[in-house]
């Protein structure tokens, strides 16, 4: 069948379009659930497709027609949509999960497809530079299962690291984020096949990824796995003091990395006021959030790796630099950055705190009493919580977080647990924006702080 349609699709490059076309539909058709085939026929068009990858496909088609390309006398766009096309059926077929056998002699059988896919990289045409990423990310993805059989491709990639270090540079220069991410996905490969000799010693990819995630619009959903693998993977090195020598070793990298999460978890301004006239939150700022939820699965990774403590310093110097100079703050202005800065950094230590234990506790006092400080009244003057409901979300959610470790404290915390309880209560006044946070939050109180609490249920 590929042999009688390559024949009848071969004359010029008009038909070349159309073999190609058919080709994308018998790869990307495989898995089509609407199109309904007997498993046994499936299974043997599976076979089929497998067993004429290597030769018909990869090599007598796109290897074939990527070495033509340049003899063909046709209009530049044409030739930019034929390229376009031929990377985006190779995409196609290398995504059919084929046996890794097919990818054992890429660089002997195929070296002008994947020339074509770096070159394509530093093409100026946007949709080109798209297909050439997933293509690469995609052979990458592969190598991960059956290293043996991609060794070849993957010694070219790391030969080419460098001069894709100073590709994506260009691209964070330029501020373009679409283009940002597509380079993320490569380097964040890149570090999934290096990642034994990143943690032995170290590599300027990482600077990189930390430079992709610096950019404002840029997604960080793709970095979060690679982060919390590399941290991972460094807590499980066996002697401990090897263990606390390598991650002193990537300090450096961490706090970067740990700022960079700060920077980006930070409400702006107009953000933090709507809270105060939202019943619900709007959908307005659902983007913002989901990065949140993002960012905030990669400190509890990283926690669950190396320790709160191995994080919670980073916070306690923001913290403190955040504190600097409050009592001279006067100005309505000066004092809702404050509020942010200190809802940003509570957020981010909520992610520490998760069932931590009571000994641990005592590490975070100085967070703990800005709490009690933001959730108490004077007088007839109102809390910061009060005043502003993002504060008041983010402190019934950071007293959710403790309620185990203070639980362990008994008596000796009731002051504590009193207090937090009485503000946990005010969050039912609002009938949707802190409902189900100070629900939440007064359960876990119940649960955990019961000692404390049962005298008053009475």
């Amino acid at each position: 069948m590929i042999s009688d349609i390559t024949l009848a699709f071969s004359g010029d490059i008009e038909q070349a379009f159309c073999l190609l076309r058919i080709l994308k539909y018998m790869a990307e058709d495989c898995d089509n659930e609407q199109i309904v085939v007997e498993e046994s026929i499936k299974e043997s068009y599976y076979n089929f497709l497998d067993s004429h990858a290597r030769t018909h496909i990869f090599k007598n088609i796109f290897t074939q027609w990527v070495c033509n390309l340049h003899s063909l006398n046709v209009e530049p766009a044409k030739l930019t949509f034929l390229q376009n096309r031929l990377m985006d059926t190779f995409l196609a077929w290398i995504r059919l999960a084929l046996p890794a056998e097919v990818f054992e002699n890429i660089m002997a059988e195929n070296r002008p497809v994947v020339d074509l896919v770096f070159e394509q990289l530093a093409s100026g045409d946007d949709e080109n530079v798209q297909v050439a990423a997933n293509c690469l990310v995609e052979l990458m993805k592969s190598s991960r299962l059956a290293k043996n059989n991609f060794a070849s491709f993957l010694d070219l990639v790391f030969a080419k690291q460098e001069a894709l270090q100073e590709l994506t540079l260009r691209v964070i220069a330029s501020g373009d984020c679409e283009r940002a991410e597509q380079f993320t996905n490569i380097f964040v490969e890149l570090g999934f096949a290096n990642m034994d000799q990143i943690i032995a010693s170290g590599s300027p990819l990482l600077e990189v990824l930390i430079a992709l995630l610096a950019m404002e619009e840029s997604a960080c959903f793709a970095q979060l796995s690679f982060w919390r693998n590399l941290f991972r993977k460094i807590s499980k090195i066996p002697d401990p003091a090897d263990r606390l020598i390598k991650l002193q070793h990537f300090e450096g990298v961490l706090v970067k990395l740990i700022t960079l999460v700060v920077q980006r978890t930070k409400m702006d301004e107009a953000t933090f006021l709507a809270l105060n006239r939202q019943s619900v939150l709007s959908s307005e700022f659902e983007e913002f959030f989901a990065l949140r939820r993002d960012l905030a699965s990669l400190l509890s990774g990283i926690c669950k790796s190396c320790g709160s403590m191995t994080i919670y310093p980073i916070l306690s110097q923001f913290l403190t630099n955040a504190l600097q100079g409050e009592s001279q703050m006067s100005a309505a202005g000066d004092l809702v950055r404050l509020y942010m800065d200190l809802e940003c950094l509570l957020f981010c230590c909520a992610q520490l705190t998760k069932n931590i234990e009571s000994g641990e506790l005592s590490n975070l006092k100085d967070v703990v009493l800005l709490v009690q400080k933001l959730i108490a009244s004077n007088g007839e003057q109102p809390s910061v919580c009060d005043q502003y409901t993002a504060m008041q979300l983010q402190c019934t959610n950071f007293i959710c977080t403790i309620t185990y470790a203070l639980g362990k404290f008994g008596t000796e915390a009731a002051s504590e647990v009193k207090q937090f309880t009485e503000f946990t209560l005010q969050g039912f006044r609002n009938a949707e924006l802190t409902l189900n946070t100070s629900a939440s939050c007064f359960l876990r109180l119940c649960q955990d702080c019961a000692e404390v609490l049962s005298p008053h249920t009475e």
